[in-house]
């Protein structure tokens, strides 16, 4: 049946539509265009040499070379384990081909076929030497040599003729003289068949072994430079302290430039830097928390002339940012996680998403800029977007945004899971970790805490230690921290791969001001509410507001949030207190009427321009490592009021080891009094 009659065009053209490279398409299109002629043609070759093998085997001269083959070389290998062979491989006729005279034309192949031809008519022609019959008048000629007479050709062929002393023989070998010619002829045509395919199958082994030889060496090629990037990383990116960025020696481009013949050539310098910037497109994950530390790294790393791309998929993210300074931002949408399905659910449809989404960007920005995607940066929470850059032979970037104590405790967790470690020992062996502080069990992230039992945080937990899943695969690991903030848990997880501390992520011009007008992340999923906050704040003394901010995702309970808001109204104290939208219904009824006088509320605020104000005094904080990284940066005491996941370790290190902040109690309940607030 012919293949078209099972082609689906539609099918075929999704296909086409799903090669990311235009020639990669065009190869596809040409490829259709031409099978059935492609078939055709093959059909055409392998009757050909189909009808070449039928004719050798159907040849008895062919089987004759074949015996002589086989007995010459049982003959050469007397008194070795091959001497007495049954069989050989077709390929040993190879050898008889390469093998050639001293006129650089004739092969062994055809001597022996002449060899053979010759010893065939002798066995016709020659005369039985056991036979006693009696001999003809001319058969008693002695030989040539001796005989008074010179013979003829014909009175030659005579004589063996009349020496053959069967008539059946005698009729048989005059056959063969008749058809001699012919049969000569038509063995040296099958042989010279068969000396093509061979030198064709030759031929073709060569072309093989020359192309897996250029495939080796462009592996050892490939490998070879992924070697010296990651030595150019591990050398050029030095520990970060919170004042000291303005070192921040990672920068890929350098090498690439100081390395291209392009000088040598007499390129132009502005020509070649245009022509070689290497190109990152960063993929966060699609919460605040997450973008902002991305975006930042974004923003330094496109300072040390690299072209960079920032990638978000979220349905939220204001549309109006295109680019953050010369970082360019794309935006694809993708609705936020809302608790209307499964977590899990939501992971699987999000991973799909990206995975396949990410091949057709890179593709579209590699053309559209100029500058081929050459690495991609992703957040720690999609480690298989490492699988995405294999594919498609990029470098492969991981960004940690959390404090190096919970990336230690997440990576010992996956370790000793993969060991069968129980979950109580496991516990017990995380909390006394030399390389943390002295940590109780309610001071490890809650996805830890619960793990003895089958909780709702399961499936996070899986999230957070799947963080490691290809930890030691990837080309960089950069992480959300300073050295002297973390140092012995910066050094024990550089002990376990090398890693780059690159925090804290926060906008220059609250750090080191190296970065011209980089006064705020940038992508926002919430609209700050600025009416009248300002100034507000600048109507009160320093020091006398409490900053109160909880994040973008924790969640509290009514009764809880009844406790804070009656807690900051008790304190006398002013305050400016973020609650999300979402939120606002927990809030007591008239709450925000009746203390106008001394707080605020807003949905969002710009938290670094509140936190760097002069008015604020301490910020009470569910202390997420951002917020947590700020307040430090910027030298205001917190609050520490965790909620979930990281936060109970950032507390713990607030209030014990940094000393930076005091931490509330909660009751048995869970909940933090007004008494406590």
């Amino acid at each position: 049946m012919p293949l078209r009659g099972h082609f689906n065009r539609r099918k075929f053209l999704k296909e086409v539509l799903d090669v990311p490279f235009a020639f990669k398409r065009v190869d596809a299109m040409l490829y259709i265009t031409n099978f059935d002629s492609e078939v055709e043609y093959l059909k055409r070759s392998f009757e050909t040499l189909e009808a070449a093998c039928e004719e050798l085997r159907n040849s008895r001269m062919f089987l004759k070379l074949l015996e002589a083959v086989l007995k010459t070389g049982n003959r050469m290998n007397v008194g070795t384990n091959r001497g007495d062979a049954h069989a050989f491989k077709l390929d040993t006729l190879l050898k008889l081909v390469d093998i050639k005279g001293t006129d650089g034309k004739t092969t062994l192949l055809h001597f022996v076929v002449q060899e053979i031809i010759r010893l065939e008519g002798s066995c016709l022609f020659g005369t039985n030497q056991n036979q006693t019959a009696e001999k003809t008048p001319i058969s008693a000629f002695q030989d040539e040599d001796e005989s008074p007479f010179k013979l003829g050709p014909a009175e030659k062929f005579l004589k063996e003729v009349l020496d053959v002393p069967f008539a059946f023989k005698r009729v048989d070998a005059m056959l063969y003289i008749t058809n001699f010619d012919s049969e000569v002829e038509y063995l040296k045509r099958s042989f010279e068949t068969l000396e093509f395919i061979f030198i064709g199958i030759r031929t073709v082994e060569i072309c093989c072994l020359k192309v897996l030889t250029c495939c080796l060496k462009t592996i050892s090629i490939c490998i070879g430079l992924q070697r010296t990037f990651v030595n150019l990383a591990t050398t050029c990116v030095p520990s970060l302290s919170t004042k000291s960025f303005g070192q921040f020696g990672y920068n890929m481009h350098a090498y690439i430039r100081s390395s291209s013949p392009a000088q040598e050539n007499g390129m132009p310098r502005e020509m070649e830097k245009q022509n070689r910037m290497s190109h990152v497109l960063a993929i966060p994950i699609p919460a605040q928390g997450h973008i902002n530390p991305m975006a930042q790294f974004s923003k330094r790393l496109a300072s040390k002339e690299l072209q960079v791309t920032i990638v978000i998929f979220s349905s939220k993210v204001l549309k109006h940012t295109r680019r953050l300074g010369s970082v360019q931002v794309v935006t694809i949408d993708f609705d936020g996680y809302e608790g209307k399905i499964s977590l899990d659910d939501y992971l699987r449809q999000f991973r799909a998403t990206v995975t396949r989404k990410l091949p057709e960007l890179v593709a579209e920005l590699s053309t559209s800029s100029g500058n081929p995607v050459s690495c991609l940066l992703y957040d720690s929470h999609m480690p298989w977007v490492l699988e995405t850059a294999r594919q498609l032979g990029l470098f492969g970037a991981s960004l940690f945004t959390q404090s190096c104590a919970v990336d230690t405790v997440y990576y010992t967790i996956q370790e000793m899971q993969q060991k069968k470690i129980p979950p109580e020992k496991l516990l017990v062996t995380v909390s006394r970790f030399p390389a943390l502080a002295a940590l109780e069990i309610a001071d490890l992230p809650s996805f830890v805490q619960g793990m003895e039992s089958e909780s709702e945080y399961s499936s996070l937990l899986n999230q957070v230690v799947g963080q490691f899943s290809n930890f030691k695969d990837a080309d960089w690991i950069f992480v959300n921290t300073f050295n002297t903030l973390e140092e012995e848990a910066v050094n024990w997880l550089a002990s376990q791969r090398s890693i780059k501390p690159i925090g804290p992520m926060i906008p220059s011009f609250y750090l080191d001001r190296q970065l011209e007008d980089d006064k705020e992340y940038g992508p926002s999923l919430f609209k700050p509410n600025l009416d009248g906050c300002n100034e507000w704040l600048d109507s009160k003394e320093n020091g006398s507001v409490v900053y109160v901010s909880f994040g973008s995702l924790a969640a509290l309970g009514g009764e809880q949030m009844a406790e804070i808001a009656w807690g900051l109204k008790r304190s006398g104290c002013c305050f400016l207190w973020v609650v999300r939208e979402s939120e606002r219904k927990k809030l007591p009824i008239n709450f925000a009427e009746e203390s106008s006088g001394k707080g605020v509320i807003v949905t969002w605020s710009q938290q670094l321009e509140v936190l760097a104000h002069r008015s604020v005094g301490c910020f009470m904080t569910h202390c997420g490592w951002n917020s947590t990284l700020e307040a430090l940066s910027l030298g205001v005491p917190m609050v520490a009021m965790p909620q979930w996941t990281d936060q109970p370790t950032n507390a713990k290190y607030i209030a014990d080891v940094w000393q930076v902040g005091v931490r509330v109690k909660a009751n048995e309940k869970g909940i933090v009094t007004k008494e406590g607030v």
